[in-house]
């Protein structure tokens, strides 16, 4: 059985975005034959023949074309990226043999995509303060981080040095910004002088971060409490009795790893809705479970892939390809690996489902189950008490089925992650005033790229922050990133359970269960 294949000039792939090319396969034997058409090569797990198969009598041609959708990740950086189609004939004597391939080259366009964070976010100072903005470049090419600071009350001196950073793909870079109030003042409580640290790049969105100046006053309290001391104590009395005491200085929380032990004050105050009253939410990042030396985030093997299938007949193709850019997202950030298993039955009995399933080998854990579903799924799983105590928390009274868009619940046994679903619900708005649908994409506000990056998270591990600079913040309008990007504490937390916090070994499957986040 034999095969002639070409493919025509393929346009330009902007990543993110899809694109695609016609092939033509001509059945180049004396019989007839079905033949399988796959693209290989460094887009295969990005690309698609439609139709995947072709029936040829002897001496025919047909035409199918390739799509490509290329996720918006440094893994392809702008430029040529080879194309390779792979014909292969399904007859029973030619057993998937491969007959024919053609070649193409797909030039790759630029993104840019650069992430800020600033750090401290407020610092408290009388005449200077300084902050370090961190800039990562997570587009495909190279590109010019240009940086400014701006005050909307013109109450300070704000300074960028450097004021432009170049930066490679996957480059890490910093500028310093300095910030000197206009004006002093003796004695009183402490003034905040918010202000705004921009970042430009060509080609895409200005980032916001916001930094504060808590201005203190030229005095400072200790200063002010021994000349009252030297005066004396009757006049020490008057002072307090004829004007008001001062305020103690606000706590300003710091949030820094601690590398011996990461999990330490660190475990979510709140566990998939159930809230652990003795504890308060972590500042950048958390874990949903701790080991018993309380220091190891429970999570997955991150050296095992995670195996997963998909359900849900209301899901559509822009829900799944959100799916596929956010696993690779996630994978980019923690090294784990996430294999398809394929897609099952919508399982109206969600979200209970055995842990175990059995077959010809023996037990196994079951795959990841990502299911599209309605409102009444989500209702079902908010009902499901996690183990390890606590009481019912204010989301899950308050807020609406149609209000709460997905649910990632993993499973343990042994202190390891073992299989677990993620419920995406398909009635969920964006606004509960408004009515409006969740839009799709990566973008600013609301959207699905939010919601399965921080379902995901939750699914490795992690919990809930007071940092509206992260994904896994517990409100979803309240994030201030301007696209959907894990901010520096997601990664702290995702580095925690990922490949760099080394392999674990994952129990045999042995005890049937039930999936209860």
């Amino acid at each position: 059985m034999g095969a002639r294949a070409s493919i025509a000039p393929p346009g330009v792939a902007v990543p993110g975005n899809l694109t695609g090319c016609d092939v033509r396969v001509e059945n180049t034997s004396a019989v007839a034959g079905t033949f399988t058409l796959a693209v290989a090569g460094p887009a295969a797990q990005w690309a698609w023949v439609a139709p995947p198969s072709l029936d040829l009598g002897p001496g025919a041609s047909a035409g199918a074309r390739i799509v490509v959708r290329l996720p918006r990740s440094p893994a392809f950086p702008a430029g040529p990226l080879p194309l390779i189609l792979e014909v292969r004939s399904a007859t029973p004597r030619a057993g998937e043999a491969v007959v024919a391939t053609a070649h193409a080259v797909v030039e790759v366009a630029p993104f840019a995509d650069v992430v800020a964070t600033v750090e401290p976010r407020i610092a408290g100072a009388s005449r200077v303060a300084r902050y370090t903005v961190t800039l990562e470049n997570r587009g495909n090419a190279p590109t010019r981080a240009i940086v400014d600071a701006v005050d909307p009350d013109d109450a300070l001196y704000l300074t960028v040095e450097p004021d432009s950073v170049d930066l490679a793909i996957r480059a890490v870079g910093t500028a310093v910004v300095t910030a000197r109030p206009q004006s002093s003042f003796l004695l009183g409580p402490s003034r905040p002088r918010p202000f705004t640290i921009v970042t430009e790049c060509a080609g895409a969105q200005p980032v916001e971060v916001g930094a504060t100046l808590d201005q203190r006053p030229a005095v400072p309290r200790s200063a002010f409490a021994a000349v009252v001391a030297v005066v004396g104590l009757a006049l020490a009395a008057s002072l307090l009795a004829g004007g008001r005491s001062l305020p103690a200085e606000p706590a300003l929380p710091e949030d820094r790893p601690d590398p011996t032990c990461i999990g330490r004050d660190h475990l979510a105050s709140e566990s998939n809705g159930v809230v652990r009253p003795e504890l308060t939410m972590p500042v950048s990042w958390s874990f949903l479970r701790l080991a018993a030396d309380g220091c190891t985030p429970m999570r997955f093997n991150p050296c095992q892939p995670i195996h997963y299938v998909t359900s849900g007949a209301r899901a559509g193709s822009a829900d799944r390809a959100d799916l596929a850019e956010a696993l690779a997202r996630v994978s980019e950030a923690t090294g784990v690996e996430f294999v398809h298993d394929g897609e099952v039955p919508d399982d109206p009995g969600l979200p209970a489902r055995p842990a175990v399933v059995t077959g010809p080998d023996g037990a196994r854990w079951a795959p990841v189950h990502i299911a599209w579903v309605g409102q009444d799924a989500i209702g079902r799983a908010r009902a499901l008490a996690p183990p390890g105590g606590g009481q019912p928390g204010a989301s899950t009274t308050t807020v609406p089925d149609i209000g709460i868009p997905g649910a990632g619940l993993p499973v343990e046994s042994g202190g390891v992650h073992v299989t677990g679903l993620l419920l995406l619900n398909v009635d969920a708005v964006s606004d509960l005033r408004t009515g409006a649908a969740m839009p799709h994409g990566f973008g600013r506000g609301p959207s699905w790229g939010r919601v399965l990056l921080h379902e995901l998270g939750h699914l490795l591990g992690l919990g809930h922050v007071q940092s509206t600079a992260n994904l896994m913040h517990h409100q979803l309008g309240a994030h201030t990133s301007p696209s959907a990007t894990f901010g520096t504490g997601d990664r702290i937390g995702l580095d925690a359970v990922g490949r760099k916090a080394g392999c674990i070994e994952t129990p045999a499957a042995a005890v049937p269960g039930g999936v209860r986040g």
